[in-house]
This record gives structure tokens, sequence and C-alpha cells, in this order.
């Protein structure tokens, strides 16, 4: 065998070696997921996620109470069932089983938005209802228009934490720290938020089958309240998040159905 047939079958080996290399290279690289994060990442952002919610829930937050806030038996109704479903999730076990926890957390957010929906309503009643009596109040007796003008109590400044506000172009700011019904709507938007929260950690950081799951369940959440702004954020968080293209693909119709519906009634019924 000559010296340069030696030569030319080691540099076709090496070429051949090569190329199975590169195509290796190729296919690893289009096998690889499109988000970055890892298994391992994954996994410690849940576990963080539900150690959270533990911390939170050992505090034993309230929504309120309803007998003192609300008059009306269907209101009591709606928050008597809040209090009870949030109280189901505060006495969730760390450890219970997806399965297990799933359903008691959709219930507890779909209580509480129900809620929260009608204490928004309560609070622009309130809110008008203010307005109107700092309006009358305007037209003083000429004894009392002889003093110095000062600023009405309803037109106080901003606050950072309790202030609700009417259309600025024709209205003034009410402050309603004071107000019941406001406090009622502080806090059931905090705990719809929290228990939203927890259950789109088993939503987005799960293992895939138990994101699955969960996808069902905010399937039948999304049809039991379909104008849940909420929920719609939480789904096209988890959309974006998803990493296996058939989920990602369903999460992404849910999302876009969610925020393709009309906007709710200014009036809570209750049941949606």
């Amino acid at each position: 065998m000559s010296f340069g047939f030696c030569v030319a079958l080691a540099f076709s080996a090496g070429a051949c070696k090569h190329e199975s290399s590169s195509a290796t290279t190729s296919a690893s690289a289009s096998a690889a997921p499109v988000d970055s994060a890892s298994e391992a990442t994954r996994a410690a952002r849940f576990a963080s996620e539900l150690s959270r919610a533990q911390k939170r829930w050992q505090e034993k937050p309230e929504v309120g109470d309803c007998a003192k806030v609300l008059q009306e038996k269907p209101d009591q109704d709606l928050c008597l069932a809040a209090t009870n479903a949030l109280g189901a999730v505060e006495a969730l076990d760390p450890a219970v089983a997806p399965a297990s926890a799933l359903p008691v957390l959709a219930d507890g957010a779909l209580a509480l938005t129900r809620l929260l929906e009608r204490a928004r309503f309560l609070t622009m009643e309130d809110m008008s209802r203010r307005r109107m009596e700092g309006d009358a109040g305007t037209a003083a007796p000429a004894s009392a228009s002889a003093r110095a003008p000062s600023a009405p109590s309803i037109g106080a400044p901003f606050s950072s934490q309790r202030v609700f506000r009417l259309n600025q172009r024709e209205h003034k700011s009410i402050h309603l720290s004071d107000s019941p019904i406001a406090h009622l709507l502080e806090n059931t938007s905090r705990l719809e938020h929290d228990v939203l929260r927890q259950f789109s950690a088993y939503l987005e950081y799960a293992p895939l089958s138990v994101r699955t799951m969960a996808y069902e369940r905010a399937k039948q959440l999304s049809s039991q309240h379909p104008k849940w702004p909420t929920l719609s954020h939480v789904l096209r968080e988890a959309s974006v998040l998803e990493t296996d293209p058939d989920l990602k693909s369903k999460l992404n119709e849910l999302s876009v159905a969610s925020f393709a519906r009309a906007r709710p009634p200014a009036q809570a019924t209750g049941s949606k």
C-alpha cells in the first residue's frame, strides 16, 4: 500500500468522523428545549413557591367580618363562601398531592374572585354616594360660607395604599381608608392574588404531568368564570414559560380566548 493511499484513507476517515460529530451536535442542538431553564431549576422554583405559600397561610389571613360590611343576604353568602374556601386553602397539608391540592386552590380562587367582583361594585357605589354627599355639602349657609374655605373631607390627597380613583378628567379623588367595604376589597384582592399565585406554581413549575393537570383545572375555571383578568394573566405567563409544545399550544389558545372575552358587566351577579 502506497504512502499516498494511506494518507488519503486517513484523511477520508477523519472527514467522516468530523461529519458524524457535526451531525450529532446539530441533532442535539435541535432537540434542546426552547426554554433554557433546566428541570432542576424548574423544580427549585416550584419548591420555593410552595414554601412561600405555606408561610403566607401560617399567618391565617382573613377576608373580614362579612356581617358588618355587607347588608344583603346574597352578598353575605358570597363572603361566607370565600371565607370557607380560604379556610380550606389554609388547612392544606404542605405535602399534599397535587391532585388533592389543585381542586382546593381552584375553588378558593373562584370564591374569592366572585366576592372581589361584588366588593369592587359596592366600592364604586360607596364612592359615588360619598361624592354626591360632598357635592351636596358645598352649598353651605351664608354664615358658614363666610368662613375661610377648606378642603372637603372627600378631597384628601392620594394614599399609596388605600385610595380608589374616579375619572380624573371629571371628578376629584376620594379617599376610602375608613370605609369597611374598601377594607374588604383590599383584603379580597390580596387573597385572590395569593391563592392564584400558588395555583400558578403547579401550572408553571411542576413536572409536566402536574402542569397538564393544572391546565385542565384552569380550563375549567375559565369556563366557570369567563371574565377573570387575574386568571388571564396567569395563563399568559404559563404559556410563555411552557416548554412542552403541545401544552404550550393549549395554554396559548386558552390565554388568547380569555383575553378576547368582553369586559365584565358593571353589576356583578355573584354567579359569574
